[in-house]
């Protein structure tokens, strides 16, 4: 994604054309390529990635309702596991997942 070592990849099958131009619908994994092979991101990687993602997606509107962004909703969701108390930890585990 721009100049950076992250991939995006996507279902192929989502892929919709629209006259002389392409989007897709769906989902998109991202990992970062360090020259050899694909790898997971750490916490500052995956700041960094989302900024980069986040940076190229639109807003939605649809019967005058926005949508909101699947980022917009895993930001909202770290913030309620990050302000859990330390004592629900088996919650937050679970909430996790």
């Amino acid at each position: 994604m721009g100049k950076t070592d992250y991939l995006m990849m996507i279902n192929g099958n989502k892929i919709l054309k629209f006259g002389t131009g392409e989007c897709f619908i769906g989902s998109a994994l991202i990992m970062k390529y360090d020259g050899k092979g694909l790898g997971f991101l750490s916490g500052d990687e995956f700041d960094e990635a989302s900024k980069e993602f986040e940076s190229r997606l639109i807003t939605i509107v649809a019967a005058e309702k926005e949508r909101p962004s699947i980022l917009q909703k895993l930001k909202k969701f770290k913030e309620k596991v990050a302000s859990m108390p330390r004592k629900d930890k088996e919650k937050r585990k679970e909430m996790e997942r």
